[in-house]
Parts: C-alpha cells; structure tokens; sequence
C-alpha cells in the first residue's frame, strides 16, 4: 500500500493501490474542512447544528429589523464584485438560454390577463404622464410668451387700460361697490 502525499487530489491519485481508494468527493470535501477547522470554528459549528432553529429566529429578527444595513450591505458587494457578477449573470444566461425562455414562455401564458391588465395600466400611467408634461410644456411656453409680448408693448399696453379705466371709471366703481356690499350682507 502506498500512502499519498498530502495534495487532497484523491480521485484524480496516480497510485492503483492507494489507501484512500473508499473516499468518494462529498466524504474527501468533508475530511479537507474537518482538518483545516479551527477548534472555535467546531465549537461554531456544532453549537449551530444543535441550535439551528434559534439561529434561523435570530438571523430573520436581524434581517426585519435592519433592513437598511442589510441592503447597505448588499448593495457595497455589488459594487465592489460588480464585473464578476456581471460576467456570471451572462455566463448562466448563456448556458441556461432554453430553461429561461421555456420559464419567461410559461409565465407569460400561465399570466396572460394579469400581464395585459399590467401592459395596459403601464400605458395609460404613461400616456397621462405624457398629457401632463405636454401641458406643462405648453403653460411655459405661453407664460414665457406673454411675458415676451407684455415687455415689448408694456406701454401701450399700460395706455389702454389707463384709457379703460377712465372711459369706464363710474361703472366699475358702481359694480365694485355693489359687489361689497354684497359680501357685507352675506357675512350679517
């Protein structure tokens, strides 16, 4: 019999007769952690498997109660691993290319009405949306024009209404004082 030197490669072993010949790949990954662990890392490890549903309880309680430090830190992995989450992303799009369009295929027909409801909501959001800015767009652009035109004509413009208001001084008075009076008789 001849023992292997220390490389972990047992299933690719260049000896026939070599020792380890009953270790399958979950039971050789298993013996590679049990001897590089660390006492606290057993210790760890047995405490989590005799009390793993207090654990589970105090990480969800965690995860509920700080979503925002969650999310922080979700979001620097991100960016700090971004290409290589990128490249993996494509990478599983690519080798998994039929089973996401069989999924996105299913969906589509298992969700049909709800999807249309969806599509046909997202298009009056949008066109309202649209509607409104236009008509924003447009009260700008005719307060920009009246503003334009006041300027350029402010003179005859003033000479107009002073004209008005002499031409017709008596019955605007009339119709202001008739319109007070009014609002006084009300609030008695």
């Amino acid at each position: 019999m001849v023992k292997c030197d220390v490389n972990y490669d047992c299933l690719n072993c260049p000896h026939p007769d070599c020792i380890a010949d009953d270790v399958d790949a979950k039971g050789l990954a298993e013996e590679i952690r049990l001897l590089f662990e660390t006492k606290q890392q057993r210790k760890n490890r047995i405490y989590y498997e005799e009390n793993r549903e207090k654990c589970r309880a105090l990480q969800n309680a965690y995860r509920e109660n700080n979503p925002e430090k969650i999310a922080a830190g979700k979001k620097a992995y991100r960016q700090k691993h971004h290409e290589e989450i990128l490249r993996y992303e494509k990478e599983y799009r690519q080798t998994h290319k039929d089973e996401i369009a069989a999924y996105k295929k299913a969906y589509r027909e298992a969700h049909k009405e709800e999807i249309a409801a969806y599509q046909k909501a997202y298009r009056k959001a949008c066109a309202e949306a649209r509607r409104v800015q236009k008509a924003e767009k447009k009260k700008v652009q005719k307060r920009k024009y009246q503003q334009t035109y006041y300027l350029k004509h402010k003179a005859k413009i003033q000479a107009y209404h002073k004209a008005y208001y002499q031409a017709n001084k008596e019955r605007i008075l009339a119709r202001q004082k008739a319109y007070y009076e009014r609002k006084r008789n009300e609030g008695v």
